[in-house]
């Protein structure tokens, strides 16, 4: 069987290339993006205790997670879009590890927001 290699993605059409770009316009925005992401999801604690206090205090929780998780969702799709593009990239891997490590850090910011409501 004669093994025949994978063209180089420089030699991809763009037309069938994703535009990354549309997600965060090159790799310091995503930076910035996951710096305020962090420092976002530390302050989240102020909303510990107060979803059962009233229907308007469980909105705004709930709103502010929402945010938290759609912002985290960019970062991730950025990060796995730079990596399935090369795979061998060290760079983008290790991007996509700090993606990962972002949703469980935001998992556990939040996670008090579920027990509060059924109780």
């Amino acid at each position: 069987m004669i093994e025949t290699p994978c063209s180089p993605s420089t030699q991809t059409a763009l037309t069938y290339t994703w535009k990354i770009e549309s997600i965060f316009p090159d790799k310091a925005s995503w930076e910035t993006e996951v710096r305020s992401l962090n420092d976002d999801a530390a302050r989240f604690h102020v909303f510990k205790g107060t979803p059962s206090q009233s229907g308007e205090q469980l909105y705004k929780a709930l709103l502010f997670q929402d945010s938290l998780n759609e912002r985290a969702a960019r970062i991730d799709a950025y990060a796995f879009l730079k990596f399935a593009a090369d795979t061998r990239d060290d760079e983008a891997n290790s991007m996509r590890q700090r993606a990962s490590n972002l949703f469980a850090q935001l998992g556990d910011s939040t996670s008090f927001v579920e027990p509060e409501i059924l109780t």
